[in-house]
């Protein structure tokens, strides 16, 4: 056991902490997606056996060791986003039953159960001076992501699912997108994902980290390296060819724009050098992104043009369970059509309730955020500022494709929030810290009515 001042991750022999940062590993590394080990997925086994580690903590253990069980605003927003998803399944089950999409629908709450689980684990595992410790992690493991899809984009072989067949033999299945050639004749990236938009959105989530960590590095060197990973995180989401990738990229940088725009100004010539720096590690991707972002090419391709079908063929679908939806993720894209739209999938399965819940769960990973970055407490804010930029990518990717159905997205994004949460002050700490500044401030001084 290190010294209690010493014992913070990764220099600590608590368990919890250790197991985060595996499962965290596997998000990056394995395409556990595509994986099947004795009929299960493998993160829902590490999962369970994290969630039974977590549990055991709270009934054995005492004192600063044990998981603190603090609620905030986000984790009312995901219960409630998490309620809307049950009952449109219970309210419509009767009719799920009789379409065959009953078991379907049990399924996937059981999947979003994870997802906020791991939030809820990540939250109140780690402690609030320790998360920062995760940033060069989260750095590491989304650059050997980004290399790997750099080194597919390049060679066409993907090293992720070279090495997961060899690992699991017979368990690991390609999925059928790697093999299908878009118009150009490119064969896709998946990276350590099923699709390359998933590949795309969880490298492009761990940018606002790259950013924040050499914003806050205490030495040259670390800006340094900080700076280089900037550059392959940024390959690597472009090297995905999705025009999703700069999209989610604008936002994220935008909101650390908004948060700590002196700084991000300071750091403008470096994002420049940055950008200009992309083609010699994967030539000809950022050009191939620019021409699908032009306004001929972004209107007239057939992925837009599917997008904007769907409102249409969904419209009696909705009008038919408006408030709840027909079921959470029971409109099966093999079954129906591929909505590439996380809003309407919600619409369909949760009805407006839904989609408000999903609304509100965002607007709450940002309230809390801005809790922990507030503080300007360098151990606490940078996990919470770059999670406002994942946040922003969230919403701005949520509306490009399903980002739910990919579930390294949902994992990622709930790890980083519990990050955060982990981060955030106490409401109580936060009233006395804001009462004690509006002590300090000066009377104003009062005018000569006379």
């Amino acid at each position: 056991m290190a010294p209690a001042g010493l014992d913070l991750w990764p220099r600590t022999s608590r368990l919890l902490p250790w197991s985060i940062a595996t499962f965290l590993a596997m998000l990056f590394l394995f395409p556990f997606d595509s994986t099947t080990i004795t009929g299960a997925k493998p993160d829902r086994p590490l999962l369970i056996g994290i969630a039974a580690l977590w549990l055991l903590s709270l009934a054995v253990i005492g004192g600063k060791q044990r998981p603190r069980l603090n609620g905030t605003v986000l984790h009312a927003a995901l219960l409630f986003f998490v309620v809307t998803a049950v009952l449109s399944v219970l309210l419509n089950a009767e009719t799920l039953r009789l379409h065959g999409e009953l078991g379907l629908g049990m399924k996937k709450l059981l999947v979003l159960i994870f997802f906020v689980s791991l939030f809820a684990i990540v939250a109140s595992s780690l402690r609030p001076r320790e998360a920062r410790n995760f940033i060069p992690l989260i750095v590491g493991l989304g650059c050997v992501a980004a290399l790997g899809c750099i080194w597919e984009y390049r060679t066409g072989f993907n090293p992720f699912y070279e090495w997961g067949g060899k690992l699991f033999p017979g368990g690991l299945d390609l999925p059928s997108v790697a093999t299908e050639k878009d118009a150009t004749g490119r064969i896709p990236v998946l990276g350590p994902t099923i699709h390359p938009l998933a590949a795309a959105q969880l490298v492009a989530m761990v940018v606002p980290f790259g950013i924040v960590g050499g914003m806050y590095a205490e030495t040259k060197r670390r800006q340094a390296l900080y700076f280089f990973a900037t550059l392959i995180l940024l390959a690597g989401v472009f090297a995905t060819q999705r025009k999703t990738g700069p999209l989610v990229l604008a936002a994220g940088v935008l909101t650390l724009v908004a948060f700590k725009p002196r700084e991000m100004l300071r750091m403008a010539p470096a994002g420049v050098a940055l950008l200009l720096a992309i083609p010699l590690i994967a030539p000809s991707a950022l050009g191939s992104v620019r021409d699908q972002l032009k306004p001929s090419a972004a209107t007239s391709t057939l992925s837009t043009r599917d997008r904007t079908s769907d409102y249409e063929a969904i419209g009696p679908e909705v009008l038919n369970h408006p408030a709840i939806g027909r079921g959470w993720q029971t409109y099966d894209p093999e079954r129906y059509r591929v909505l590439d739209n996380q809003y309407l999938s919600i619409l369909i399965g949760n009805g407006w309730l839904g989609v408000g819940a999903f609304i509100l769960v965002l607007i709450a990973g940002f309230a809390v955020c801005t809790r922990a970055i507030r503080t300007d407490d360098p151990a606490r804010a940078p996990p919470a500022l770059a999670t406002a930029g994942a946040v922003a990518m969230m919403a701005v990717a949520s509306a490009t494709f399903d980002t739910i159905a990919f579930a390294v997205v949902p994992y990622t994004l709930c790890l980083f929030l519990g990050l955060a949460t982990a981060c955030a002050p106490p409401q109580s700490e936060a009233f006395a810290r804001t009462a004690a500044r509006l002590r300090l401030a000066p009377a104003p001084a009062r005018r000569n009515e006379g």
